[in-house]
């Protein structure tokens, strides 16, 4: 951005700007360095900004992975509630989908899987937020089966398409991966999900 371009911003616009870069440095670095390797400094220098700019938007490091992580997770709830909202006239077909949107969305940035299955279990502090989105997804799961099995049957899948996301993560490379996760999640929500599956 030129110095001209960012003199002609309010200041509410380069406060906004400003708070955007730190979120946007955060992200990358959090993803390819891991939360406990990352200082003020570096995500300063990365958003060329000042420590007193940072510490005008957020409180600690631990602040800003809470924020960067909150982004992610809201921008994944989206994701699952508008295919949810897609109606397949099959609550199978529907639950495929929605489980597919997840790991597509999630996994189109390696960065984005890395901040939302491993960099936001670094700090107890955010355990909180992890559950959460946990129980988003277990929500929207149980609502897109349209299913009789209980909410905690939804809960254990969405643990387990969190493992399968990790186990990605795991063999960075793979051109099949996502793919065999996604089949592997998909399985599993529609055997421990769908009320046709366990009527059979």
């Amino acid at each position: 951005m030129s110095g001209r371009t960012y003199d002609k911003m309010t200041p509410e616009e380069r406060h906004r700007d400003r708070r955007q870069r730190l979120l946007d440095a955060g992200f990358h670095l959090f993803a390819r360095d891991g939360y406990h390797a990352v200082g003020v400094r570096e995500v300063c220098a990365h958003a060329t900004t000042s420590q007193r700019s940072f510490y005008a938007h957020f409180t600690s490091i631990e602040d800003l992975l809470a924020h960067v992580y909150q982004r992610c997770a809201g921008d994944a709830v989206d994701v699952l509630r508008e295919a949810a909202r897609l109606d397949t006239g099959d609550p199978t077909r529907r639950l495929a989908g929605v489980v597919g949107a997840y790991i597509l969305h999630v996994t189109m940035d390696p960065r984005r899987a890395h901040i939302m299955h491993r960099e936001v279990h670094r700090t107890p502090h955010l355990a909180g937020a992890a559950r959460r989105m946990a129980g988003d997804l277990a929500d929207v799961l149980h609502l897109a089966a349209d299913t009789t099995a209980g909410r905690l049957v939804a809960v254990a899948v969405a643990g387990a398409i969190d493992e399968l996301v990790v186990t990605w993560m795991r063999t960075p490379g793979d051109q099949h991966g996502i793919s065999r996760i996604t089949a592997a999640a998909v399985t599993v929500a529609q055997q421990s999900l769908s009320d046709r599956s366990t009527r059979a």
